[in-house]
C-alpha cells in the first residue's frame, strides 16, 4: 500500500506501515507489516466479510444481482481481493456471482506486482475478467477533471467500498475525495444497499492540521446544536458525555480527543448521507492500538450500510393531478434513528486488542488463518509466528 495522501510529519516509517515491500525484497516477500497482524485478520472475517456476506446473501436486491463491484486501495500483494475471492468460491449461495474489483494503486512498483497478482486472481472462477487495477491517487477523485474520477463514474456505482487508509495521515484531501466517492455513489445506486469500509487513525498526530481545525469546528459548533445526536450521546454513552460537556477541544485528555475525533467524523458522514436523500447505518465499529506512544485504541474501522430509495418529487405548480403520491425518501424517524443508533455503536466499539488478548483459541486461528493467507500470496511464512510475538 503506497502513501496515498502524503504526510506532514516523521511521526512514522511509511513503508513500515502500509506494507510496501522494498525493491531488495521484492521477490522475496519476507517481511511483515503491521496490517499483516492476527488482528487485522479478524477484521477481515468479522468485519468486512461478515456484512459483505449478509449483504449478499439476506437482501433481496442482490439476489438476481451476479456482478458485485469493489473498490478499493489495495497494496501490490492484493491480499484483501484474495481472501474476499476465496470466501466467495466457499459460499455456495455466491456461485452464481462474481466479484469486479477496481484498485487504485500510486505508485508502479506497486501496480506491477498487483497486475501480477490479478493475472493469478483471475484463474478464480469468482474474480470477473473486468477487473482490473489502476495507478491514481485516491484524493484526486475530489478534482471534477480527473480521469481517476472518469474511471469512477465509468462503474456505476459500487456495492462494496473498503478505504483502507491504513497509516497515513488523514488529510482533508482525504475527506474531499471521499465526500465526491459518496456523490456519485449516491447518484449510482438507488434502492439498492452498499456497504463503505473505512480504516483511519484516531489520534491528533495521524490527522493533518486542517482537517483537525474543520473537526474542531464540527465538535464546537455544529455538534451540540444537534438535539438528536446529543441527546443520544447524553443516553447511550453518558462517560463520553461527561468528557465533553461544556469543554472545549483543547481541554481534551488524548484518549478523550481520540474519541471525539472519530465522533465528529462519523457526524459528518451521517449529515452528508442525510443531505443526499441516503439512509445510513453505521452497522459496525472496530478499534485497536498501532502506535507505541498511544496508551489508547488509535486505529478505528468502520462499517457504514447506505441506501438511497427512488423518490417522486413534488409537481409545485400543481399541473400533474397526482402531486399528493409525491414520497419522501426520508422520514424524521430515519434521519433521529440513524444517529441514535450511530451513538450506541459507538458507546459499544470492539477493542479488537482485548477480544484477542481474552481468547487464545481465537488468537490462535487467526494466526494461523492469516499465516496461510499469506503463504497463499507469495509470502515466505516460516517466521510469521514469531513476528506476531506482540500481537
Amino acid at each position: 500500500m503506497a502513501d496515498l495522501f502524503g504526510s506532514d510529519d516523521d511521526f512514522f516509517n511509511l513503508e513500515d506501515v502500509t506494507g510496501v515491500v522494498s525493491s531488495n525484497n521484492r521477490n522475496t516477500f519476507t517481511e511483515f507489516k503491521p496490517w499483516h497482524k492476527p488482528r487485522k485478520q479478524f477484521i477481515r472475517d468479522r468485519q468486512w466479510w461478515f456484512h459483505l456476506k449478509r449483504l449478499l446473501t439476506k437482501n433481496g436486491s442482490y439476489k438476481t444481482l451476479e456482478l458485485v463491484k469493489y473498490f478499493g486501495l489495495p497494496g501490490g500483494d492484493l491480499l484483501d481481493v484474495y481472501y474476499l475471492g476465496k470466501k466467495f468460491s466457499q459460499d455456495s449461495r455466491l456461485k452464481d456471482k462474481r466479484l469486479v474489483v477496481h484498485g487504485f494503486i500510486d505508485n508502479s512498483a506497486d501496480k506491477e506486482r498487483a497486475e501480477m497478482r490479478l493475472s493469478k486472481l483471475l484463474d478464480m472462477d469468482c474474480i470477473d475478467g473486468q477487473s482490473k487495477v489502476e495507478r491514481y491517487k485516491f484524493d484526486t477523485i475530489s478534482n471534477a477533471d480527473s480521469v481517476a474520477l472518469t474511471k469512477v463514474k465509468e462503474q456505476r456505482g459500487y456495492h462494496f467500498v473498503n478505504l483502507d487508509f491504513c497509516d497515513n495521515i488523514f488529510k482533508q484531501s482525504t475527506v474531499d475525495a471521499l465526500r465526491v466517492l459518496l456523490y456519485e455513489q449516491f447518484n449510482s445506486l438507488l434502492d439498492t444497499p452498499w456497504l463503505l469500509c473505512i480504516t483511519t487513525r484516531a489520534d491528533e498526530k495521524g490527522i493533518a492540521k486542517e482537517l483537525f481545525h474543520n473537526l474542531s469546528r464540527i465538535f464546537n459548533e455544529d455538534l451540540g446544536k444537534d438535539d438528536a445526536i446529543y441527546n443520544a450521546i447524553q443516553s447511550s454513552y453518558q462517560v463520553l458525555h461527561e468528557s465533553i460537556k461544556n469543554r472545549t477541544m483543547n481541554e481534551l485528555s488524548k484518549s478523550e480527543l481520540s474519541q471525539v475525533l472519530q465522533l465528529c467524523f462519523i457526524y459528518w458522514v451521517i449529515v452528508y448521507a442525510h443531505d443526499n436523500d441516503s439512509k445510513i447505518d453505521l452497522v459496525s465499529l472496530m478499534n485497536y492500538k498501532v502506535h507505541e506512544g498511544n496508551s489508547f485504541p488509535d486505529m478505528y474501522s468502520y462499517v457504514f450500510r447506505f441506501e438511497k430509495k427512488r423518490s417522486l418529487r413534488p409537481d409545485k405548480l400543481g399541473l400533474a393531478t397526482n402531486t399528493n403520491s409525491a414520497l419522501s425518501a426520508l422520514t424524521e424517524n430515519d434521519i433521529i434513528g440513524s444517529k441514535i443508533q450511530a451513538i450506541e455503536k459507538f458507546a459499544s466499539c470492539c477493542n479488537v486488542d482485548e477480544v484477542l488478548s481474552e481468547c487464545a483459541e481465537t488468537m490462535e486461528s487467526y494466526i494461523k488463518e492469516k499465516r496461510e493467507l499469506l503463504r497463499e500470496v507469495g509470502y515466505d511464512v516460516s517466521n510469521y509466528e514469531a513476528s506476531c510475538v506482540n500481537r
